[in-house]
């Protein structure tokens, strides 16, 4: 890559910073590949009340859960995709998801005090990073899809903080897994936003074409972002930001290779140094054609 519980977060982020709990949980990972070919980790993680106050407690008590469990199921149960996740389930992070990829300096979570649906989203990015440390935060979805057509990502996204030094996360990453693995990430810095392919060559080095955005995305608010591949020549990517098409039908490099299609949410990547970044995640939507 690219160099790329229902608890509150101070108890999310206790229990999940660090790799003992996720090598623990979780199987051995495979690897991934930074720009400078660094070899990178994919994972393969009723009280004195009255009788009266009681009754009405409880009827109000069983509506509201009712009204939250409702909501809960409604954004995925309604979506026609191959894969879908809105982090309202369970307070569990890998809900929905195949593994976790976590490694000191980590940050991931389900988060239950934002959301652009409610109650819940995703939390992930990371803390504090030196200069030679790197970190992971994020949930990986296998579909074993391989799409020839389309591929299309919808999620909302806040990001809430990025490294003030400069240094960039991939934020988010589709792998398509082959001979040759081809990968579309999101690389968010301070001052630019980027969808970049990345390509496995031949010869065991990496490509990688860079789409940058007019201006990165806004923060402290939620955006709704679009990737849209058209996987039928002539091959392009297109890139929409709430309303805005930021990237515009692009050629996509010749080399790039369709394969069975896995989902990195989150924290695909992160290099220091950085004092912390953190991103949420919610109404993830992927369709495979």
């Amino acid at each position: 890559m690219m160099k790329g519980m229902k608890a509150r977060i101070g108890l999310g982020v206790a229990a999940l910073v660090g790799c003992g709990i996720a090598a623990c949980l979780f199987p051995s990972v495979d690897g991934l590949s930074g720009q400078d070919g660094a070899a990178e980790a994919s994972a393969t993680d009723a009280g004195d009340a009255g009788s009266n106050d009681a009754t009405s407690d409880a009827k109000s008590t069983d509506a509201t859960d009712a009204t939250t469990d409702a909501s809960s199921a409604r954004f995925c149960t309604t979506q026609d995709a191959t894969f879908c996740a809105d982090f309202d389930e369970s307070a569990d992070v890998v809900t929905g998801f195949t593994s976790l990829f976590l490694t000191d300096g980590g940050l991931v979570a389900v988060d239950d005090a934002a959301s652009s649906s409610a109650p819940n989203s995703l939390l992930t990015g990371n803390l504090v990073l030196a200069i030679n440390d790197s970190s992971h935060g994020c949930v990986v979805a296998k579909t074993s899809i391989t799409p020839s057509s389309s591929l299309v990502l919808d999620m909302d996204m806040r990001i809430d903080t990025l490294a003030s030094q400069g240094t960039y996360i991939e934020a988010f990453a589709i792998v398509l897994e082959s001979a040759t693995q081809s990968s579309i990430q999101l690389n968010l810095e301070t001052a630019s936003t980027v969808v970049g392919e990345e390509i496995d060559t031949l010869d065991a080095g990496k490509l990688f074409i860079a789409h940058t955005f007019p201006a990165p995305i806004t923060m402290s608010t939620w955006s709704h972002v679009n990737i849209t591949l058209v996987l039928h020549a002539p091959r392009t990517i297109t890139v929409t930001v709430d309303t805005t098409v930021v990237v515009d039908h692009a050629s996509m490099n010749s080399a790039f290779v369709v394969g069975p299609t896995d989902v990195y949410a989150g924290n695909a990547y992160s290099p220091g140094p950085s004092d912390g970044a953190r991103i949420h995640y919610d109404n993830i939507v992927l369709h495979l054609n």
